[in-house]
């Protein structure tokens, strides 16, 4: 195997000083003597958490953190003389300031770290735009603009990514080329001559630019997943490989108590679908998006996802015949990355937590300045109706912000509200902590919608599948909806209310949006023809104008959304 590059200037740099190792081999274990095990260590949904996720996330900070990730993977890769690190997307993008403030550029340091070989994109890599996702791959520093003064090659030059994005299913809309490579094949050499073949690879869900604002993905297209891997096929069996390894940024959700060995007969979500329109000889699937920890086995396919944040990895083992190097097993574990009582004896890596504090102390002076206090925690637990206490306030943050414009209420994506605020001994909210709460930078926008279209918002919350998504509402908008309803018979008769008032179809309405929400993300395409009114600030100014006006902020009260069984 070729040994993975080592982050040059951004790790050097921050662990200089501190004498720390920098690289280590990739190959270690016993030679090869009969069947050949080749070992994958597969991680999703990073998000450029470089720190350990704390309960601010909905953990306990005893699991993660890139430093952590590192030292599992490096005593995992010593059991194996063969190891493969792969990734399913979604590495960066919402991103914590610690990453997010420096283009996270210091996540592709790690991931470089962590000898990731190949990952697909995910629908977060395209936040910024293909321009930027191209700089993270290819190297160059970021421009620096007055809208976008973050910080670029803080610690010295980016050289580029040392891992291949894969992207089978993502084209450039003029040419029809791929964005990158559809696929690799990585050669594993036997210590009695010859060689191993795996084929990786990468997609992303065609849904992308549902959850992207439309000027990131202008300039390409997203065919679908399915279509896509079965029509790539005879190119992969023109190069020969011993195995294909599928790496899918789409997910699949099981119910409590599956995943955990394989036994998961209600898998669902929208990762079945694919699978079931998969060609057979896509037989390993790394899947991400959902979030959710799973190894499942279903006709005939190993089917992986390590949660997120970096909480897990996923270890699978491949076994070959190494005289036909046919596959003859195949195996798959999530493992924790557990600071203290895990299945594997590991430490945290000194280098890539130098790195880490380096970039945190640059940080520092942005993330620890206070905005306001909290009387008690602002949680993304859901009431019955589907509201969150935080995503309440961000709602209302957004309304005050648009106030001279006079509007009637505001509406939040909860993909767009990322962390829960907690008040701790002393309250304090800093500027870091609202950046972890909205870590996007959306602009905020003024739209007028018709009665009846804000009816069609409502009824776009609930799915083809019947699931909703919840919008975030504000003060002034109140609903009830059907717990078995779907679409426009999910919301009840007559119980929209505007500023307290019956919803009049042929009234106008003022509405706060978001630039992501105008563009029709999360499937709201109803804002996307709404007349714009006026231009806001960006999503965290307007919640720190809120913070420091309404400080000390307790959660709001009352029902705005209201369950009905």
């Amino acid at each position: 195997m070729t040994p993975h590059r080592c982050p040059a200037a951004l790790l050097l740099a921050a662990c200089a000083a501190a004498g720390c190792a920098v690289d280590r081999s990739p190959d270690a274990g016993a030679p090869d003597t009969g069947p050949v095990t080749v070992q994958l260590l597969a991680i999703n949904d990073f998000h450029g958490y470089l720190d350990p996720p704390d309960g601010a996330d909905g953990a306990d900070g005893d699991r993660g953190g890139a430093a952590w990730v590192v030292g599992l993977a490096d005593a995992l890769r010593a059991e194996h003389r063969h190891t493969v690190v792969v990734g399913a997307g979604d590495m960066v993008g919402a991103s914590p300031l610690v990453s997010g403030l420096f283009h996270d550029e210091p996540t592709i340091a790690f991931l470089d770290r962590l000898g990731l070989r190949y990952t697909a994109v995910g629908n977060h890599e395209f936040d910024a735009g293909t321009d930027a996702l191209r700089r993270l791959q290819n190297g160059g520093c970021a421009a620096v603009t007055e809208e976008t003064p973050r910080q670029s090659c803080a610690l010295g030059p980016y050289d580029g990514a040392g891992f291949g994005y894969l992207s089978a299913n993502v084209v450039e809309r003029d040419s029809g080329m791929p964005l990158f490579p559809p696929f690799a094949v990585e050669t594993v050499p036997l210590d009695g001559g010859g060689d191993l073949r795996i084929a990786f690879v990468g997609l992303v869900l065609a849904e992308t630019p549902s959850l992207v604002t439309a000027e990131a993905v202008a300039d390409v297209r997203f065919k679908p997943v399915a279509e896509t891997a079965n029509a790539l096929l005879p190119a992969l069996r023109a190069a020969d490989p011993d195995a294909i390894v599928l790496l899918l940024h789409e997910g699949g959700a099981v119910p409590e108590g599956q995943g955990a060995d394989g036994d998961c007969p209600d898998l669902g979500g929208a990762l079945v679908p694919v699978l079931d329109a998969l060609d057979p000889a896509y037989d390993i699937i790394v899947s991400g998006h959902t979030h959710e920890v799973y190894v499942c086995e279903r006709d005939g396919r190993l089917i992986t996802s390590a949660g997120e944040y970096g909480r897990w990895l996923t270890r699978i083992r491949l076994r070959f015949d190494p005289a036909s190097g046919a596959l003859a097993g195949r195996s798959a574990r999530n493992i924790a990355v557990a600071h203290e009582g895990g299945a594997v004896s590991y430490r945290p890596d000194p280098a890539i937590a130098a790195m880490v504090d380096a970039y945190r102390m640059r940080a520092a002076p942005i993330m620890d300045r206070p905005v306001g206090r909290i009387t008690a925690d602002l949680t993304l637990q859901p009431d019955a109706g589907g509201m969150t206490a935080i995503g309440a306030v961000v709602a209302d943050a957004r309304l005050a912000a648009m106030a001279a414009h006079d509007p009637d209420f505001a509406v939040v994506n909860i993909g767009g509200v990322r962390a829960s605020l907690l008040a701790g001994g002393t309250g304090v909210v800093s500027h870091g902590d609202l950046l972890r709460v909205q870590p996007f930078g959306d602009e905020l926008l003024l739209v007028t919608l018709s009665g009846a279209e804000v009816r069609a918002l409502l009824a776009q919350q609930w799915r083809e599948d019947g699931a909703p998504e919840l919008l975030q509402v504000s003060r002034g908008l109140s609903y009830a909806w059907h717990s078995n309803g779907t679409g426009s018979g999910a919301v009840v008769p007559g119980s929209v209310r505007v500023a307290g008032r019956p919803l009049d179809d042929d009234a106008t309405y003022r509405v706060v949006i978001s630039s992501y929400l105008a563009g029709g993300g999360d499937g709201f395409g109803v804002l996307t023809d709404a007349p714009l009114m006026a231009r806001g600030p960006g999503d965290v100014p307007a919640l720190g104008a809120y913070f420091a006006a309404h400080s000390p902020l307790s959660p709001p009260s009352g029902a705005r959304v209201r369950r009905q069984h």
